[in-house]
């Protein structure tokens, strides 16, 4: 709400700059196995959870979904997809990922990003073998921004993770994956 005349402590204020509160959209993001992950769903996965299994790939729709468990046995590289989807006319300051995986799973160090014409030189990677941080430069915070001029803009992430000997049978392996904008 606004109370017109504006006052401050110089007396009343002749002109004044409003903007609309909190209208900028925030992006989308989904995380799931890759299409081609080659995975098998672990039992117990109910089919009626449409969308959410294994080798689908990132859905937005499926976000907020539960996602189907795979088996996987020690040694094999477990493929990941993420989709981000920026809105038409967005800009942001920073655009960060977090993925921190569980003792099971091994991070491979083989982190892409595609869309909006990005390329390895427009995002820095900060990587262990628990995970990594990527973060947009401003380069590619300026070719997101550039492409979102003319459309909705999906970037796409994708990368994978070893299962390794720490890996517990029965214990679904958390990877959830977060971005700061």
């Amino acid at each position: 709400n606004i109370t017109l005349p504006l006052v401050n402590n110089n007396g009343i204020v002749k002109d004044a700059h409003v903007y609309p509160k909190n209208t900028q959209e925030k992006p989308r993001i989904d995380k799931n196995f890759a299409t081609d992950a080659g995975l098998v769903e672990a039992e117990g996965f109910d089919p009626a959870d449409a969308g959410a299994g294994v080798n689908v790939g990132a859905n937005y729709d499926n976000y907020q979904k539960k996602k189907a468990t795979a088996k996987a046995e020690i040694g094999k590289d477990v493929k990941y997809e993420v989709k981000t989807e920026i809105p038409e006319l967005a800009s942001y300051k920073s655009l960060v990922w977090n993925d921190a995986m569980t003792d099971g799973l091994t991070y491979n160090k083989d982190l892409v990003i595609t869309g909006a014409g990005l390329t390895a030189d427009d995002y820095e990677v900060f990587a262990d073998d628990r995970g990594f941080e990527v973060k947009l430069k401003e380069t590619g915070l300026n070719k997101v921004e550039e492409a979102a001029k003319t459309g909705v803009v999906e970037l796409t992430l994708k990368y994978s993770a070893k299962v390794n000997s720490n890996s517990v049978v029965d214990m679904p392996e958390k990877n959830d994956i977060s971005l700061e904008y």
